[in-house]
């Protein structure tokens, strides 16, 4: 009996893990790859390639991918903002955008937390 037992432990185990994986994400969004990079969705990986074409160009420069802000009130470090895509306009600016298929009440919170602790604005794109 306790084969048994151990064994339909093992069955359901299993199941539970394909039937994690084959489920969608919360917001529908599909995984993409471009560059040996993994995007958290496909339209961000689409704004990455124009992105890439657009420093190729030389219309901007210093492209990064995820760039990272401490998100910090009277020292205490309350968490983290980290935005798709910074980089610097033909002018020099530094810019920083998002790609937003759905606006969370969270995602609200701290994108407006970074612009008024940095004082940079964050596109969403």
């Amino acid at each position: 009996m306790r084969e048994r037992d151990a064994w339909t432990r093992h069955v359901v185990g299993l199941q539970a893990q394909q039937a994690a994986a084959a489920r969608p994400s919360k917001y529908r969004a599909v995984k993409a790859e471009v560059d040996g990079l993994t995007f958290h969705s496909k339209r961000e990986a689409k704004r990455y390639q124009v992105l890439k074409l657009l420093e190729q160009g030389g219309h901007i420069s210093d492209l990064q991918v995820q760039p990272q802000f401490a998100l910090v009130v009277n020292n205490i470090r309350l968490g983290e903002y980290r935005a798709d895509f910074g980089y610097l306009n033909d002018k020099g600016e530094a810019i920083f955008e998002d790609c937003k298929g759905h606006r969370t009440d969270m995602y609200i919170w701290k994108r407006k937390h970074c612009e008024a602790q940095y004082g940079v604005t964050i596109r969403e794109t």
